[in-house]
């Protein structure tokens, strides 16, 4: 059985992730393509390289050779490099049943049914009140105490003029990704898919990030439901933070593994974001056409 978690950056992948971590059956694996892996076998801060230390062990120079992370610049392609899939195989058949938190292929979708047609796909989405939020008012406390001093005094100042902030929003590398000059990937994107809102490089933060959000959304969205038909779930991830027990079930059930004892106790109500019942938030979702429905996940039957 292969599990992979498509998402976007800040959506509560890892502490998702970390709940099929629980179970014994299972080798799960967290954003293997991010380039900090390239400091194995050092252990990250988050605690979430166990794995790939271990798989490292096994064959260190076996991991090197595999290993191809996904840069910022590349994740608006649908295509994968061939040392990437062949990576993301190394992994996957590392063990009988893996996860993967893929967190850098939502455009990546009808490459990963080529890889691996019989896998299962999860789409965890959060609110993009919530998802533009925590990207302007980052919360890193991984970091030293120097750099979370001066997020802390960034978020104070950004809290006052939100909806006016234009750039700085770049903690988790989407201010570059979503560049919409003429020879970006992403301006190239929305031109093929007639996407692009001519007045896109004049919106605010708040709103390029929202439109972001509504794009990768319908993206994983059409091509996981058309690919993977039964095989494809999606879950809000304040869905999954209302009733985690439910949720799991119902996954274990379409995977077709018995879910075993698991401890929920460190999945906490999410945040919702800055002001997530502000009108500019209702104007900005009007503007660039996201659906009252995109807009509290919450709401969504499972």
């Amino acid at each position: 059985m292969k599990l992979f978690i498509i998402s976007l950056r800040r959506s509560g992948s890892t502490i998702f992730w970390k709940t099929f971590r629980q179970d014994k059956n299972l080798t799960c694996y967290d954003e293997p393509f991010v380039n900090l892996l390239i400091n194995l076998p050092k252990l990250n801060r988050k605690q979430t390289t166990h794995e790939f230390i271990e798989l490292l062990n096994k064959n260190p120079s076996n991991f090197w050779k595999f290993y191809s992370p996904i840069d910022s610049s590349q994740e608006i392609s649908e295509r994968m490099s061939v040392n990437q899939k062949q990576y993301l195989q190394y992994l996957a058949n590392s063990a009988e049943h893996t996860v993967c938190d893929l967190t850098r292929c939502c455009f990546k979708i009808k490459e990963l049914k080529n890889i691996f047609p019989q896998a299962y796909i999860i789409h965890l989405y959060r609110s993009p009140h919530a998802f533009v939020s925590s990207h302007i008012l980052p919360n890193k406390p991984e970091v030293s105490k120097i750099k979370s001093f001066v997020i802390r005094m960034k978020n104070y100042l950004n809290r006052y003029r939100f909806w006016s902030v234009k750039s700085g929003y770049s903690s988790w590398g989407y201010e570059r990704i979503i560049s919409a000059s003429d020879n970006s990937l992403f301006s190239t994107y929305l031109r093929e898919n007639n996407l692009f809102i001519n007045d896109f490089n004049n919106l605010p933060a708040y709103g390029k990030l929202m439109y972001f959000w509504k794009i990768c959304y319908e993206k994983v969205e059409k091509d996981g439901r058309y690919l993977y038909k039964n095989r494809f779930i999606s879950l809000p991830f304040e869905k999954f933070c209302e009733n985690p027990g439910y949720c799991m079930k119902k996954i274990y059930k379409n995977i077709g593994l018995e879910l075993p004892k698991t401890d929920y106790k460190n999945i906490k109500n999410p945040n919702m974001g800055y002001k997530p019942n502000h009108v500019n938030w209702m104007k900005m979702a009007e503007k660039i056409g996201l659906p009252p429905l995109y807009q509290y996940p919450w709401n969504v039957k499972l």
